[in-house]
């Protein structure tokens, strides 16, 4: 079975660039590490990918399966698609047709109806928490042309 192909944006450098959201001085740097940080609202802590339930059926039980089951969600599971959205649609950002078949299509890839709601839950968190610190006229144009609640990795 072949994946569906997601149409490729022009490589251009991001319109969020030129509106405080590029280059790679130290205050780009800490904005990220705050997105990344357990008391951001999307951080470490916040959502387990189904790590509870794989504990208490014993599927996670020591050190090395824990490694397991993180492992297989970054290479084949949610991490894995999650990345391929949020590069598409990073590249995409200007080009709002196009974001909103990336976001519809990240909104359909959930295995069940916990994890749509878990994703759509944290791109909603993380996106009414960048755009009260950080407001970006670029960041509203793309989101107000959405109609799809964007999930995690497009948000």
């Amino acid at each position: 079975m072949q994946a569906a192909q997601i149409p490729q944006a022009q490589q251009t450098p991001s319109p969020l660039a030129g509106e405080g959201w590029g280059g790679g001085d130290a205050r780009h740097l800490a904005r990220l590490l705050t997105w990344l940080s357990p008391s951001f609202p999307t951080g470490a802590f916040s959502y387990s990918h189904g790590l509870e339930m794989a504990v208490e059926d014993g599927a996670v039980r020591d050190v090395d399966t824990l490694v397991a089951y993180v492992t297989a969600v970054l290479e084949h599971g949610v991490g894995a698609t999650d990345a391929a959205f949020f590069v598409h649609a990073f590249d995409a950002v200007a080009d709002h047709a196009l974001l909103e078949t990336i976001a519809a299509r990240a909104a359909a890839m959930r295995g069940s109806a916990e994890f749509a709601l878990e994703a759509q839950a944290q791109g909603q968190a993380f996106l009414a928490t960048v755009r009260a610190a950080w407001p970006n006229a670029a960041l509203e144009r793309a989101v107000a042309a959405l109609e799809t609640p964007p999930v995690h990795a497009v948000a």
